[in-house]
């Protein structure tokens, strides 16, 4: 590596830590919940893994503690992609583009800002592992990139679905003198970690989080096909329904249950090639995108496919095998959650492969111009969009996206607890879930003991509505149907009662005549009495 290219690398690197760092204490946007709740652990919880996982130790909890680590982490990446792009082009011009462009693209940026390091330290890893694996001249320096790719399984569950996929590919390209040894190195890993791993996430587990997103058991997954198999009953019989009434044979070959787990499938796996997820709106959750531009910036579209098309017909069929078995692999996760469309955390290993493409494609597209004078003025327009891009991306990330993100971060819980704190008394939020709590753990510093989940996780029912008694003094509850609320505060007696603005119209009557104690951007709090 020349002292050029250890300048350029410098330079890249700085960048990408201010722009993750800038602002990062300022609780803008605010901390979601489980932002915070990741963080909360207990003091005897993994040290090694606590301390490499959050900075909270070195920064206190506060935002920057929380997400001090993902900013860290994901400039760091920006240095580990270099050589991962080195490793498949050999080429500095390249590999130095693709970690500029990891620097200032919305998706690296946006899981650099949130407190999910292990979404970026997979991301960091899976960029280590290939770096190494497509370098691998022997058995030995491919058994040792496997390690990054083990220790991401740690990490994120979505990992024990796509790595299979991953040692499958690199079987197969093996050399058939290292074939045997990279089986038993690879059932090694299936029979002893990913059991391991499967138990530690719950997989298996009908009532756990994972099963609990699985898409086969959405109850909506259906909604479709019924609607259009009620519709099909009110047609005459054709030819496609067998001259018979269409209830009677065809609408049970057409819109069935497996029919329908496969739609939602389809739709879920191609949400994450579209113009809209890559290139125009990003994640449609509002935590992970802006939603003002894509996890790519648009101009980079025809390059990522200029790129992706020199790739695959230049390269050698091992880095081909590696690239395409992680653009296939990384959707399988998102695609079987029911909420999987379009979501970036479940996504991002796919990522840098399609950074890589777009950077090859820039750099390639100036062998197409002949003279010097061209390629300067091809230059000048290609730097003009660029940077325009990345500055309307910046600007809006910083003067929009706080505002317009508001909701998605549940903004307001801060506050909340700043006012739980100087008036003592038994608060009742209006919510929809019961995860929550961490918030008030995390603002108002309790202890771990008084936090710990089994002891905040007591579930009654009032009427007929839920209640989440999650702390001594902070119950939860959406009351449906709403005169259920007058049970609810009969049954606890809470002193205060926090309102946000999205239920505003379920409780139209609700203190119409009172006026809040304290209001916040997304609270309303009215006093009981």
């Amino acid at each position: 590596m020349t002292k050029k290219t250890i300048f350029f690398l410098t330079l890249i690197f700085t960048l990408g830590l201010f722009l993750r760092f800038y602002r990062l204490d300022q609780n803008i946007p605010e901390l979601y919940a489980d932002e915070a709740g990741h963080y909360f652990l207990p003091h005897i919880y993994n040290q090694i893994f606590y301390k490499i996982f959050s900075f909270t130790w070195l920064f206190g909890f506060t935002p920057l503690g929380v997400r001090a680590a993902s900013a860290f982490y994901g400039s760091l990446t920006c240095l580990v992609i270099y050589f991962f792009a080195k490793s498949v082009s050999h080429r500095t011009t390249i590999s130095l583009l693709t970690s500029l462009l990891l620097v200032v693209s919305p998706w690296s940026f946006a899981i650099s800002r949130l407190g999910h390091t292990h979404v970026v330290i997979i991301t960091l890893l899976i960029t280590l592992h290939t770096a190494i694996f497509l370098n691998a001249k022997n058995f030995k320096q491919i058994f040792f990139s496997l390690i990054p790719l083990i220790i991401s399984l740690r990490y994120y569950p979505s990992m024990v679905v796509i790595v299979p996929f991953i040692l499958l590919a690199i079987f197969l390209i093996s050399k058939t003198e290292t074939k045997k040894i990279m089986l038993m190195v690879i059932g090694i890993v299936m029979v002893l970690v990913i059991p391991l791993l499967i138990q530690k996430f719950q997989l298996l587990d009908q009532k756990s989080r994972a099963m609990d997103l699985a898409v086969w058991r959405d109850v909506n997954v259906t909604a479709d096909s019924n609607l259009y198999r009620g519709l099909a009953r009110l047609s005459e019989p054709t030819i496609f329904s067998f001259y018979q009434n269409p209830e009677k044979i065809a609408n049970k070959i057409v819109f069935n249950y497996p029919v329908s787990i496969l739609s939602i499938f389809t739709k879920n796996y191609l949400s994450f090639f579209s113009l809209d997820f890559l290139f125009l709106k990003g994640d449609n959750i509002l935590r992970h995108s802006t939603g003002m531009v894509g996890n790519l910036y648009p101009f980079l579209l025809p390059f990522m496919i200029y790129g992706a098309f020199l790739f695959f017909r230049d390269q050698s069929l091992k880095n081909k095998t590696i690239f395409m078995a992680w653009i296939l692999a990384s959707p399988i996760p998102a695609t079987i959650t029911k909420d999987g469309a379009s979501y970036l955390l479940r996504v991002v290993t796919l990522m840098p492969f399609l950074t890589y493409f777009c950077a090859l494609g820039i750099v390639q597209s100036f062998e197409l111009f002949k003279s010097n004078f061209s390629k300067i003025v091809y230059g000048v327009v290609i730097g003009t969009m660029a940077i325009f891009s990345v500055y309307y991306y910046f600007y809006g990330y910083f003067h929009v996206y706080p505002t317009l993100a508001s909701d998605s971060f549940e903004y307001g819980f801060k506050d909340l607890a700043d006012f739980q704190t100087r008036n003592p008394g038994k608060m009742l939020v209006i919510w929809d879930d019961k995860y929550p709590y961490s918030h008030f753990c995390f603002w108002q510093k309790l202890s771990y003991k008084s936090c710990e989940y089994s002891k905040t996780n007591t579930r009654v029912t009032v009427g007929q509505s839920r209640v989440d008694l999650a702390l001594p003094e902070v119950i939860f509850s959406l009351p449906n149907p709403p005169s259920d609320l007058s049970l609810i505060t009969k049954s606890y007696t809470p002193k205060y009662l926090a309102l946000p603005s999205r239920y505003f119209n379920q409780f139209p009557g609700l203190f119409v005549n009172q006026k809040p104690v304290s209001q916040t951007n997304y609270f309303k709090i009215y006093e009981i009495k």
